[in-house]
């Protein structure tokens, strides 16, 4: 009677199933009630868990087989979530980039720890219009809901997320070279718009990002063959407001130039010494360079320059485009002397730039040595940036 009671309480439990963790201090977790791409569901009401592929060593009851698959994937996120953790982020990018299908697709806890660590490496070797289309990744899979799960905590990639979810390093602020391109073409995952879910933000800003890069490599199409252009929408989201005017400011038309402008002044004075005042300074900057007066331009040089001079800790990426812009910009107005030496400022400090194969900063002129050099203007009490 014994045996055969042990033996139907043996068959409840391989039924009803449980989920043993990779963490040897915790314990395993029971009642799953069912295993997909996403993760494993486990628990009832309030303690219910969507518990992530790579925090799963087994599952064991009624679900084994069907999670095995699963368990097998997670056991490659889990090996590069240990190599991010060390430091190792080459091999962790390369065993990452091995997973497609469901399991990076699928909303959830396991595709947002994929797609974050992506995040990472790819900011981490320069890789920007990757790294954003990451992000962006991350975002449709639902990141921001499962942080808790999402793997180890990466300050570098990530900070900066309190202002809209938006990532300090990615700004949508490039340059015509052909990974921005391959963007602006918008003919490969990530970067395909669905104009079914516009009011999605993040489609919205998908779709912003795509507009940027278009602005960048000079392909954006006007309406009807005029001067506007079909902007994508633009929701309540503070994510998508901060997105759209900085794109506004740089590629739009005088007067949404104008609008968008003063926005981003509005903005800046909010955020002093931070990355959203930096992002805000390029926009403008850029678009008082586009204007036809060469004082407005040269003026748009000057917010240019806040960034080698105050803000390259936090943005350094887009210290590099700053400086970039400000010697295309004082080439093209003449000034050749102050040109060359804030070329020379990009190449000795940002050696490894995207910028750097930009035409305007490749192919340069050369020049003769001057008797007396322009220097550029600085903002005001900032040291010259050859002294820092």
């Amino acid at each position: 009677m014994m045996l055969a009671l042990s033996a139907v309480i043996s068959l409840v439990l391989a039924l009803d199933g449980r989920v043993v963790l990779r963490d040897r201090d915790g314990a395993p977790v029971p009642g799953v009630s069912g295993a997909d791409a996403a993760g494993v569901r486990a628990g009832e009401g309030p303690s219910a868990r969507l518990i992530p592929w790579h925090q799963v060593a087994r599952v064991e009851g009624e679900f084994a087989d069907e999670a095995a698959a699963w368990v097998a994937q997670g056991d490659l996120v889990w090996r590069a979530l240990q190599r991010l953790e060390r430091g190792d982020l080459p091999s962790a990018e390369e065993l990452l980039e091995s997973l497609h299908g469901p399991i990076i697709e699928t909303r959830g806890p396991t595709a947002a720890a994929i797609w974050k660590s992506l995040v990472r490496c790819r900011i981490e070797r320069g890789a920007q219009t990757a790294a954003a289309g990451a992000w962006l990744a991350w975002l449709g899979v639902g990141g921001p809901a499962f942080e808790s799960t999402a793997g180890p905590d990466e300050p570098s990639a990530m900070e900066g997320r309190e202002e809209a979810g938006l990532i300090p390093g990615l700004p949508p602020i490039w340059v015509d070279v052909p990974s921005v391109a391959v963007v602006a073409g918008a003919r490969q995952a990530p970067w395909v718009l669905d104009a079914d879910r516009a009011i999605d933000p993040v489609e919205q800003l998908r779709a912003w990002y795509i507009h940027a890069a278009r602005g960048a490599c000079g392909t954006l199409s006007s309406v009807a063959g005029g001067d506007a252009v079909e902007w994508p929408p633009v929701s309540d989201e503070r994510s998508v407001q901060i997105v759209s005017s900085v794109v506004l400011a740089q590629y739009g038309n005088q007067a949404e130039r104008l609008a968008a402008r003063e926005r981003l002044k509005a903005m800046m004075d909010d955020r002093q010494g931070t990355w959203l005042e930096a992002w805000c300074r390029v926009a403008i900057g850029r678009s008082l360079t586009r204007e036809a007066d060469p004082e407005i331009r040269r003026l748009g040089v000057v917010e240019l320059l806040h960034l080698p001079a105050r803000l390259e800790s936090a943005v350094p990426y887009l210290t590099g485009v700053a400086l970039a812009d400000a010697a295309a910009t004082l080439r093209e107005l003449g000034d050749m002397a102050g040109a060359t030496r804030l070329r020379g400022e990009l190449l000795r400090r940002f050696g490894g730039h995207p910028a750097v194969e930009w035409n305007m900063i490749r192919e340069w002129p050369a020049t003769t040595p001057a008797t007396k050099t322009s220097q550029p203007e600085l903002p005001e009490s900032e040291e010259p940036l050859n002294d820092r």
